[in-house]
């Protein structure tokens, strides 16, 4: 069978401008930007024309002089690849044939930090390769070409129009790249005008190694060549117009009273706002829900500068995060422009040093809610002719529905539209050529937050492309000891073992919801290297984990030492060589892990799951023995003859655990659960429960739990279901319904003071509504049934809706009403479960 790329051999060549390349030449720019222009002419018979693309940098793809790019790429991937991106475009019209294509790419190159963002992993020679296929109306080649191949007529210039800067001013950690400004003199007049660029300055490209694929026989590693090809396993994002609900132009401010409103003057569109010579004008926008995506304005006046100010909230108020000292958080926020707060100072900046008014468009897209447009017009004046946004993300189509209620409450069903909705919206926002933890700080895909993002997406879209680019890139991170990286792609490495544990149940996640063996053995060999390395730091009598180097995070807790959890040795970190104690939380996550290893190996063939259900086994009972405290009811954080008497080693987290792990007795599961969830034993999210003299001195009112994060009541919420507590889901919804309440249409991080307000790990509601509300299961591995069971979750009484299953959708209706449970389920192999 002929490899995918076996048309696409030896048709092109990557190029890039020319350069000397003696041993004497300078270095190459760390951050550059480069010009294309190629134009096709295709031959008689040409039906359609497929462009292939791809590049050592972020391209922008325009066709002709459409106003809109054709697309973006290559797919954010790791160093070792780079993603071969397919355009087709059809020419059938008439004299669609006769007619020359003009191909228009603009590149970004970075070497690395701080220029280029966390998440953008490119080879160390900047390059870009076309491969053009020229078709007929029965899709048979006629004939093909590409850059650097013979009597191909590519162009190149260098781009001065785009320069970055460090983020500075900027509080907490970002990672998202540098500042963008632009100035129009930095752009060629003729930049995509349909016809051959002939200002000064376009010349032939310096053509380097020819374009290797993956399992090319042919294939090289090299300087001119540092990447292979393979192809995109991803759709193209998406590129829509997205509209801005409320403009207002600052009439006034007072510099004495900063917490006075500025007077503010509402104005009816952004298109042709003209200005004084010198006067500078402020605008502040409101597009009506969290978004990300591109600007683009035109401006006239020569001298105009324009800036942009995007950010997820009106702020005021910065202070360090009690979980992690090195974050800033918001003290004041606010979701309305009638707020005197002020935006985060994330600026680029757009200015006009031509006579002639200019198109210029944000490089890279940006995460907002609110925007701020400072204009200063030039010498002679100035006009804002438009201005624009353009929504992207990875193109889900939301295929599911849910909406409930509850007798005689109108609130709770408003409350659980709205939390269909703002989950979906935080899924898009944190969706792109990766899953990413948060559109505005980070754009890193971490492996808890993609896990909980993955079972979303099964259940509302189908779509399981994203899915399989996150296993795919967590298994080509795993480091030489067998550990995943924490977040991948990235230019960072960062080790988190848990998360290691986490992609172990993200792959039997898709073996049940998918049902796709083939995928799973492409991951499954990376199972049992991340299990191999635990056993170097359990104890050899009991198998228990103790220390483990790297930073063992499982979740931010006011007071656990950056988000490590307490374990049973000598100090506060759990990280650190001295510290050889025991974690309870850890070794339920292992234990977890391990199960679902050996349903994953006992899928691929009957019996080779034994041995590790018989570890898993002998662990639950070694962990019930070191770490329940029968009296109590709980599970202890750290081992419970080390924890008696102590403060801070008591928490939600090692309860749902252990209720997930099959650690406790169905009795003992809800009593744990039930003491863990009571309000009067529960720190507050800003009450630090590291702070023992407070505890000693009744600071806290007798609270001696440690309370899960919005990321990991997930895992509350899922022992809950497990146990059939529904009744205990509407109480840990709180943090959701304050969210709500002052205004947030995206998830933020955590509990307030909270960073991010767009935040992937906090949408998994959408899922329980459709997993547990619903009671859809995925289909059963066994015998393919999709089984039902409903879950009563007090105040609602009834629930419908359908979401997705690999067999098919699944539509479900169902009430409880006087105690009495009615309910009507269809779908391909759908069978409701009593109880």
């Amino acid at each position: 069978m002929a490899e995918w790329f076996a048309p696409l051999r030896d048709t092109a060549k990557w190029i890039w401008l020319p350069r000397d390349r003696s041993a004497f030449a300078p270095p190459i720019p760390r951050d550059e930007v480069v010009l294309f222009h190629g134009a096709l002419a295709p031959p008689a018979g040409t039906h359609s024309v497929e462009l292939h693309v791809s590049a050592e940098g972020r391209y922008a793809l325009w066709l002709n002089d459409e106003a809109d790019p054709l697309g973006h790429g290559p797919a954010r991937t790791d160093r070792q690849h780079r993603t071969l991106d397919t355009y087709s475009i059809d020419v059938s019209g008439a004299g669609g044939a006769e007619k020359a294509l003009h191909v228009w790419s603009q590149v970004r190159w970075w070497a690395g930090p701080p220029e280029a963002p966390l998440a953008e992993m490119q080879g160390s020679i900047p390059g870009f390769v076309a491969i053009v296929l020229f078709l007929d109306e029965s899709g048979r080649i006629i004939e093909k070409t590409g850059t650097g191949a013979a009597g191909s007529n590519w162009l190149v210039r260098e781009c001065t129009g785009i320069s970055g800067s460090p983020l500075v001013n900027i509080p907490g950690f970002f990672a998202v790249g540098d500042f963008e400004h632009q100035r129009s003199s930095g752009w060629p007049a003729d930049w995509r005008k349909a016809a051959v660029p002939r200002e000064a300055g376009w010349v032939a490209p310096a053509e380097n190694a020819g374009a290797y694929f993956k399992r090319d026989p042919d294939v090289t590693t090299g300087p001119g060549n540092p990447s292979w090809l393979v192809q995109r396993e991803i759709a193209h994002t998406e590129y829509r117009p997205l509209p801005i609900q409320e403009v207002r132009k600052l009439v006034s401010s007072s510099p004495t009273k900063p917490d006075a409103s500025p007077a503010y003057e509402p104005v009816n569109s952004l298109t042709h706002l003209k200005f004084k010579p010198n006067e500078s004008v402020t605008l502040r926008c409101d597009v009506g829900e969290y978004a990300i995506g591109y600007y683009r304005m035109r401006l006239a006046g020569k001298g105009t500068k324009l800036s942009v100010t995007s950010s997820e909230v009106l702020s005021g108020g910065l202070a360090r995060s009690t979980a992690d000292p090195k974050v800033m958080v918001m003290t004041k926020k606010a979701f309305t422009l009638d707020s005197p707060l002020d935006l985060l100072p994330f600026i680029d900046t757009y200015t006009l040093d031509t006579d002639q008014a200019r198109t210029l468009e944000g490089a890279h897209w940006r995460a907002f809610r609110f925007l701020e447009l400072k204009l200063e017009a030039g010498p002679g004046g100035g006009e804002l002719e438009t201005f624009t946004l353009h929504a992207t993300g990875y193109p889900f189509e939301a295929d599911y529905s849910f909406e409930a209620s509850a007798t005689g409450s109108a609130d709770a069903a408003e409350i659980v539209r709205k939390m269909v909705d703002v989950s979906w919206r935080t899924l898009k926002c944190c969706t792109w050529e990766t899953y990413m933890d948060c559109p505005y700080y980070e754009q890193l895909q971490y492996l808890g937050d993609t896990r909980l993002q993955c079972l979303i997406t099964y259940l509302t879209s189908g779509d399981t492309a994203l899915p399989v680019q996150a296993l795919r890139a967590f298994d080509r991170s795993r480091i030489y000891e067998g550990l995943t990286q924490s977040r991948y792609p990235s230019h960072g490495m960062q080790i988190i073992p848990p998360f290691s544990l986490i992609y172990i149940m993200m792959i039997e996640d898709y073996l049940n919801y998918v049902g796709d063996d083939a995928v799973v053995a492409e991951v499954r060999p990376g199972i049992a290297p991340i299990l191999n390395w635990y056993t170097q730091y359990s104890d050899p009598e009991t198998g228990l984990i103790g220390y483990t180097p790297y930073w063992p995070v499982v979740d931010w807790v006011n007071g656990w030492d950056t988000g490590n959890p307490p374990h049973g040795g000598k100090g506060p970190g759990f990280s650190k060589p001295e510290y050889s104690g025991s974690s309870s939380i850890i070794n339920l996550l292992h234990v977890m892990a391990v199960q679902a290893a050996a349903n994953i190996y006992e899928r691929a063939k009957a019996g080779s799951g034994n041995f590790l259900n018989s570890r898993a086994a002998a662990l639950r009972q070694r962990i019930k023995d070191t770490f329940f405290d029968a009296g109590r009811g709980l599970m202890c954080d750290i081992p419970l003859e080390a924890g008696r008497g102590k403060v801070g080693v008591w928490s939600q987290h090692a309860q749902a655990l252990a209720v997930l792990a099959d650690v406790l007795s169905p009795t003992e599961a809800r009593t744990a659960m039930a003491i863990c969830l009571d309000a009067k034993n529960v720190y507050r999210a800003d009450e630090p429960v590291s702070d023992v003299e407070g505890a000693k001195a009744g600071k806290y009112g007798g609270r001696y739990i440690s309370p899960a994060s919005i990321y990991f009541l997930f895992y509350v919420a899922e022992a809950l279901a497990k146990l059939r507590m529904g009744e205990q889901v509407w109480a840990i919804w709180s943090t959701f319904r304050a969210a709500l309440e002052r205004g947030s249409t995206t998830w933020p991080e955590s509990l307030e003071p909270s960073r991010s307000e767009c935040h992937a790990w906090s949408a998994w509601p959408l899922y329980f509504f459709a997993r547990h509300i619903l009671g859809i299961s995925p289909p059963s591995l066994q015998d393919n049934k999709v089984r039902v069971q409903p879950l009563e979750c007090p105040p609602l009484t009834s629930a419908k809706g359908h979401f997705q299953t690999h067999r098919g959708p699944v539509k479900v209706e169902v009430s409880w009403e006087n105690g009495e449970r009615k309910v009507n389920a269809s779908g391909l192999g759908v069978e409701v479960v009593k109880g």
